[in-house]
This record gives C-alpha cells, structure tokens and sequence, in this order.
C-alpha cells in the first residue's frame, strides 16, 4: 500500500498535503513526538493521524512506502502549486529502517541531508576551481592549492564520507582558495 508519514507538519499544510495524496491514493498519515519510540513498520500500520505535536525535531519528515519517484515528484510538485512547497527531509522506509524507532531513523536521516548538504558545497566549491588562472601564484602556494584541489576531487569520487573528513577537505581547499584570491584582489 503506497503511503506516507509526515513529521513536524503544521495541520493545515499536512491537510493540503493529505488532499492532494489522497488524489492520487496514497495515504497520507501524521506522526508526532509521542510515536518517537515505535518502530517504523509499526507506524506504517496506523490509518489515523496520531499526536501531531512534533517538537523534538526541528526538521520536517516525509517517510515513504511503495512511493515511486515519479509519483513522489508529481505530488511535490502539487504541493508547491498549492503554495505548500516541501522543504524539508524526505526518507524512504527500507527493510533496514523499518526496524528502526521512528527517532533513531529522524536522527539517521538529518544526519545524512546534513551530510549531503556539506557534499554539495565542497562539489561547487571544486568547480568554482577549475577555472582559476594559478600562473601568479607563488609556486609553493600553487603546488598546495593543486593538491588541495586533487585531494577534494579524489575524496568526492570515493562516494562515502564522514563530517570531519569532508570538513578536513573543504578547509584545506578554502584555505587554498584565500591564498589564490589573494591575487586577484
């Protein structure tokens, strides 16, 4: 049965949301704080909204099941239309989480966007690289920053990274881009 869980949605946006899911049959069903503790396969057995009151998460949720891509982007893309655009965390339930408590999948979950997010600024941050005339550069700085630059390629290629890693890695590529600005100021 396709349905979806949402987490940390005001009513009258989950009511939009709900609308427009039904639209489409899928089910469409609130958590709150009080479910924090139940597995997520047991959640996906409710047919009601539970307790709406969602404070230990400041993120929303969306949790998924049998949802596919295409119909999940049609209903974001209803949902914006309807002046309700989606912002927030959006989670599929696998056999691996659908063990899981409900907070430790939220906690696992805006651990990964968070991740995700340092990702996708230390990718731009490669890019916005590439282009840079480096010939005006003291040699010894140059040579840093190209291993700086390589170094932060090679890390995003691998496909699997900690927080401090990618903080590592963007610091010694931002601490190599100030020395590089340094010429064009």
């Amino acid at each position: 049965m396709k349905k979806i869980l949402l987490y940390g949605i005001d009513d009258a946006t989950a009511d939009v949301y709900q609308n427009i899911a039904e639209s489409h049959d899928i089910e469409m069903d609130i958590v709150g704080d009080d479910a924090l503790d139940a597995t997520v396969g047991k959640l996906f057995e409710i047919s009601d909204d539970l307790d709406t009151r969602a404070a230990t998460f400041p993120d929303q949720y969306m949790i998924f099941q049998e949802v596919e891509v295409p119909e999940l982007l049609r209903l974001l893309k209803e949902f914006k239309a309807a002046g309700k655009e989606y912002e927030g965390i959006k989670v599929m339930r696998t056999k691996t989480n659908e063990t899981w408590a409900l907070r430790h999948l939220l906690t696992e979950a805006a651990k990964e966007q968070a991740l995700s997010k340092k990702v996708i600024i230390l990718q731009e941050l490669v890019k916005s690289c590439n282009s840079l005339d480096m010939t005006q550069m003291d040699p010894k700085d140059r040579q840093d920053f190209k291993e700086a630059l390589m170094t932060a390629f090679m890390f995003l290629q691998q496909g699997q990274y900690t927080e401090e890693q990618l903080d590592h890695v963007t610091s010694a590529l931002t601490d190599g881009l100030k020395k590089a600005k340094k010429m064009y100021n």
